[in-house]
């Protein structure tokens, strides 16, 4: 039942809409290093931020009162976030991108996610792409460089308990 949610790089809505379903969710941060895909969803496909159907949220869910906009460098802002004792998430949710575009030291961002998660169960989820396929054989990882890279990072990480690809 989780509270406390960060999202990152995930501009378009759709997940932010599915998080605010949760009556456990009490707060939401969404770390955007550049907001302008928010501002044109927001203007040209408004059903992507319609949050109307939602008990208790606002009609449209960037106004939803438990969501906070954070316009910044995600690597920038979980860097310093990871040393807030009281800034803890019981979800975090990023593209893959998130941890490849321009980030000098991938691990290093990892290992800010990870300590910024709670400690009892918190769980970290990477969106890589649309999932393998059991039914075409011929579609391996390595035929997906960022899904590839991706998995190869929180496979070799310390702190991974566990990967589902």
């Amino acid at each position: 039942h989780p509270t406390t949610v960060a999202i990152i790089g995930q501009g378009e809505t759709a997940v932010l809409r599915e998080v605010l379903k949760h009556d456990t969710v009490r707060s939401v941060k969404m770390i955007e290093p550049d907001t302008t895909l928010m501002n044109v969803v927001k203007e040209h496909f408004p059903f992507h931020t319609d949050c109307s159907a939602i008990v208790g949220s606002a009609p449209n869910c960037y106004d939803d009162p438990r969501v906070e906009v954070i316009a910044q460098d995600p690597f920038a802002w979980f860097s310093a976030a990871r040393d807030d004792a009281d800034l803890l998430f019981d979800v975090i949710i990023a593209e893959a991108t998130a941890l490849s575009s321009g980030v000098d030291d991938r691990n290093t961002y990892l290992t800010s996610l990870y300590q910024t998660l709670n400690k009892n169960d918190g769980i970290l989820i990477i969106h890589a792409g649309a999932s393998l396929h059991l039914h075409q054989p011929w579609q391996r990882y390595d035929s997906k460089p960022l899904i590839h890279d991706t998995v190869s990072l929180l496979e070799t990480h310390p702190t991974t308990a566990a990967v589902i690809a």
